[in-house]
């Protein structure tokens, strides 16, 4: 959230003019989502090897000794980029989706509670976040299904 915002001063200060359909919601929360992949995404790597039994060489052997190791060999054997293997799939799925979310975000926002009442603010984040926790609970098979179903090596 606090990229989105950061987006949205940034958009205005670069005084970039606004349609009436209200894009800047739609950009800025897309790259909040580039952003927090970019800082990301090497985590995900790493957990999606392990998870795909990567660690493990032949024999039954440890293929690494470890995280470190894991990330040492695989900046030696393929460079930074290693750490980011499949991520525009990740970046095409993501972007529009949090567009998506903060446009309608600010949309449901402006039209259900309005601006200068704390009680509807308060109400608007209890309602957002109990939206967020179902929409992670009912996406999270999703993401499963979509680390296990592509080889980074």
């Amino acid at each position: 959230m606090y990229v989105y915002e950061g987006a949205k001063i940034l958009y205005e200060k670069l005084s970039i003019p606004e349609s009436p359909l209200s894009e800047k919601h739609f950009l800025c929360g897309a790259l909040s989502k580039v952003f927090s992949v970019l800082l990301s995404y090497p985590i995900t790597t790493m957990r999606t090897r392990i998870q795909q039994n990567q660690f493990v060489g032949e024999g039954g052997k440890q293929k690494y000794n470890g995280i470190a190791d894991l990330m040492m060999r695989t900046v030696r054997e393929e460079g930074l980029r290693g750490f980011y293997k499949g991520i525009s799939a990740n970046l095409m799925r993501g972007i529009s989706q949090k567009g998506i979310y903060f446009y309608f975000y600010e949309i449901f926002k402006d039209v259900l509670f309005p601006k200068n009442s704390k009680t509807s603010e308060l109400l608007w984040i209890s309602l957002i976040s109990y939206i967020s926790r179902e929409k992670y609970i009912i996406c999270k098979a999703y993401d499963i299904i979509i680390t296990s179903n592509y080889s980074l090596d």
